[in-house]
């Protein structure tokens, strides 16, 4: 056979066991959290229609479209993110579907773009959203259950940065931002955080008419809370429409604070999240310790998207969006994760004597008629290297079964964490590890 260079495409990457089991653990915790808020799991297509995945955000989202014709000819794209697929879903489903609907979905998606630190071609989200309710109380419900997810991951230095598309708008109507700079001048703010103050102002007045224009907006970027916004919009002429808004948002952020929720959330007046695509209120979510990495749950509200695929309908709609391998390379940078567990085994029955294979066999799968995680060591090596390999494993416990212990039904147990080693009858390792792992 001959010799094929093992290689991969730029952006995309294996996931080696250490990784892969800390994904799997976050998605279970991902998933109990998003259950307990009600939340329902569902699925869709990797490939859709191409015509159905360009329904939003016009030509950029294009441009990042892994696109081809299958084998029978059609014009395809692969999925990439889960909320056009969502709003597909529901045009096609509404009639099995009790509204307000609240739905998760954890899959991979696909982008043709410029690869960075934490940003890959190929990455999983974690979406969760709740379709049929314009009730500021599915805002709070989403917001809260971000914070949620993040306390159960233990994360703490995290920032969810609030706003509305609704007040964004407002405010490019009084600071009289002509129609076909309004991406433009939007992208701008919403790269703040990416560049120096001075190269900010400097570009920013080149969207502004005068410069009481320009300190005008320096001042609404200067508020730092929904207090201060309102006072900025009082005296206004937007302010009877901005007021409307403010009002919901802190609604929004009561219910959140009242309820334990609050202290992680804060208004920021540069959020945008993509302006031909929400209608109300945005979020991102920062680790204040890993700001280059930027937003790693974001989201907001929708209301018109779902209705693209609805004759008779409209949805409105409000969700938020994990990168789960973004704020994994971020953890992992700063040291989040122990190194010491590359299996997902707790205990190695270790190969004493090849007459008793069967009997070594037979252990273990008491054990995982248990639900307990067992190897067996396979190979006929000494002790020494068997523990070398328990250790680089990571392991919790070690199992010693030679000819005097089976001849006695007795085990020896061994701690590979503490390094304490027990002796016990084999019918009382269901009960021992049951009450310790």
């Amino acid at each position: 056979m001959s010799y094929i260079k093992p290689k991969l495409l730029k952006g995309f990457r294996d996931l080696l066991p250490e990784e892969a089991i800390i994904q799997k653990e976050f998605f279970k915790v991902i998933s109990e959290v998003f259950e307990s808020f009600g939340f329902s799991p569902i699925d869709t297509p990797a490939l859709e229609y191409y015509d159905i995945l360009t329904g939003k955000g016009g030509g950029e989202n294009e441009k990042l479209m892994y696109r081809f014709n299958d084998n029978g000819g059609r014009d395809v794209g692969m999925r990439y993110d889960l909320t056009v697929p969502l709003a597909r879903f529901i045009g096609l489903n509404q009639n099995e579907l009790n509204f307000p609907f609240r739905r998760y979905h954890i899959a991979p998606v696909w982008r043709a773009e410029n690869t960075q630190k934490g940003r890959y071609r190929e990455f999983y989200q974690c979406d969760c959203d709740i379709v049929g309710s314009d009730s500021y109380l599915a805002d709070s419900e989403i917001l809260m259950l971000m914070d949620s997810v993040l306390n159960r991951m233990d994360i703490k230095d995290y920032e969810i940065r609030i706003n509305d598309r609704n007040i964004l708008e407002d405010l490019f109507k009084l600071l009289e931002i002509k129609e076909d700079k309004i991406i433009s001048f939007a992208t701008l703010m919403d790269k703040k955080d990416k560049m120096s103050e001075s190269v900010f102002k400097e570009k920013s007045l080149e969207f502004l008419k005068d410069n009481e224009k320009h300190k005008q907006f320096l001042d609404f970027l200067s508020c730092d809370s929904l207090d201060s916004l309102d006072e900025f919009f009082k005296d206004t002429k937007v302010y009877e429409n901005t007021s409307i808004y403010i009002r919901r948002l802190k609604d929004t952020f009561s219910i959140c604070k009242e309820n334990g929720k609050g202290n992680n959330i804060s208004y920021c007046p540069f959020i945008i999240r993509g302006l031909d695509y929400y209608t109300g209120i945005v979020f991102e979510t920062v680790l204040k310790d890993s700001l280059s990495y930027g937003a790693v749950f974001s989201g907001g509200r929708y209301d018109k998207l779902a209705g693209m695929f609805s004759k008779n309908a409209d949805y409105s709609c409000v969700g938020a969006s994990i990168g789960i391998s973004r704020l994994i390379s971020a953890l992992k940078e700063r040291g989040f994760f122990e190194k010491d567990k590359v299996c997902v085994a707790d205990i190695l029955i270790m190969n004493m004597d090849k007459r008793y294979h069967g009997k070594y066999i037979n252990i273990a799968n008491v054990l995982r008629d248990n639900c307990l995680k067992v190897e067996v060591y396979l190979n006929d090596d000494k002790l020494k290297k068997q523990f070398k390999f328990a250790s680089k494993n990571g392991y919790s416990f070690s199992i010693i079964a030679g000819e005097d212990e089976l001849a006695n039904d007795i085990v020896k147990v061994k701690s590979l964490k503490a390094f304490e080693e027990n002796e016990m009858k084999i019918d009382d390792l269901v009960g021992f590890f049951k009450n310790t792992l």
